[in-house]
């Protein structure tokens, strides 16, 4: 018996042991893997069979991916009409110095807004 078990919550998820983990395959092999589950991360999703886990970690990856696309049209629409870009990610950013909006990256990287 095998799971696809890809993990979403990035380097500092996986040393902190708070990934959120989607699972695919039999549901009785998840819960016989589920203490290695917890010991890694804090959400468990079930999400079918065997391949059903990854295929749910990649449409997390077209959702953030589409989100770094508008995120960076966003900031070119702001350079264009006279904002600092830098301006509208911190306004995004709900709480530093955690940043979670959509423009986390470019406050990680500010080197990137021009």
């Amino acid at each position: 018996d095998m799971l696809d078990a890809p993990v979403s919550g990035g380097e500092k998820g996986a040393i902190e042991a708070t990934l959120s983990i989607m699972v695919g395959g039999k549901r009785e092999v998840m819960e016989r893997c589920r203490p290695l589950f917890e010991a890694m991360g804090k959400k468990l999703v079930y999400c079918g069979e065997n391949g059903q886990g990854r295929m749910v970690k990649l449409c997390n990856q077209i959702a953030m991916a589409s989100n770094l696309v508008a995120a960076g049209e966003a900031g070119a629409f702001a350079r264009e009409a006279g904002v600092d870009p830098r301006t509208m990610a911190e306004a995004w950013c709900a709480r530093p110095p955690r940043y979670t909006g959509p423009a986390w990256h470019v406050l990680a990287r500010p080197s990137t807004v021009n």
